[in-house]
């Protein structure tokens, strides 16, 4: 909206500063053809001049605006498509680390990350995009299921809807969250429904959603979803027992 509103004003300044054009060059004719008030037409003349550059500072101005308005829009999709590469070809840094970036490469404890401190030396683990909270409460999430082992479901679908959060003072790295996971399916020409409370946390160091069901939920399948951009993650459902990666499913927020 923003670039919108910078462009809407830059196009009227150029329809103001194409009439004030055509007035001086009116003027101008005046004064080549020794009309009478000479000396009016080249006063008004040199006046025009003088808006004339004042609007073609306010333009340029304006522009700035609008590739700084455009320039944050690329940002973030430079920097949701550096974290998939990154996921892809990983980071030189342990499991348990966090990769602070920059020319010169640092790997920090994921406990170390958003805890209200710099460590890393360009002040990454501190930023806002990496302290950001991507499960907020009241979100909803949903995606097609896809088994590869343990249990066999055909054309499921996961959803999963955040019911609360909380973050403590004494441990800032984890957000403690709470969710209610809804797997549906086709069975026998019927929609079955299976429905839980999950609970786990956020971490922030590696953009990972861990969610643990209860003993009595109808699956025992952990849910752990790496967010590849604020809106999307991808998950893996593991088996509790075995810890055997069982199906994996990309979520989308609703």
């Amino acid at each position: 909206n923003s670039a919108l509103g910078v462009a809407y004003k830059m196009r009227s300044l150029v329809l103001l500063l194409i009439g004030v054009a055509w007035v001086s060059a009116q003027d101008a004719d005046c004064d080549g053809g020794k009309l009478p008030g000479l000396g009016m037409a080249s006063a008004r003349v040199d006046s025009h001049q003088i808006r004339l550059n004042t609007l073609e500072d306010q333009i340029e101005k304006l522009g700035a605006r609008a590739s700084d308005a455009a320039g944050s829009n690329v940002g973030q999709a430079a920097r949701n498509l550096a974290a998939r590469l990154n996921k892809l070809e990983g980071d030189g840094c342990g499991p348990r680390h966090f990769q602070c970036g920059g020319d010169r490469k640092q790997c920090l404890s994921d406990v170390l990350v958003c805890d209200g401190s710099a460590d890393c030396g360009n002040g990454a683990d501190e930023s806002d995009d990496v302290c950001k909270v991507r499960v907020p409460a009241g979100s909803s999430w949903e995606g097609d299921v896809f088994w590869s082992s343990c249990m066999t479901f055909t054309d499921q679908t996961l959803r999963l809807i955040i019911t609360g959060n909380r973050r403590v003072n004494y441990f800032q790295p984890r957000v403690w969250i709470n969710a209610v996971a809804t797997f549906e399916n086709e069975e026998d020409g019927k929609t079955v429904t299976r429905t839980f409370n999950t609970q786990g946390n956020y971490n922030f160091g590696k953009r990972r959603a861990v969610l643990f069901p209860p003993a009595s939920a109808p699956l025992q399948v952990g849910i752990v979803c790496d967010f590849v951009t604020d809106d999307a993650a991808d998950c893996s459902l593991t088996q509790l027992v075995s810890l055997d990666v069982c199906a994996k499913v990309r979520i989308n927020k609703k």
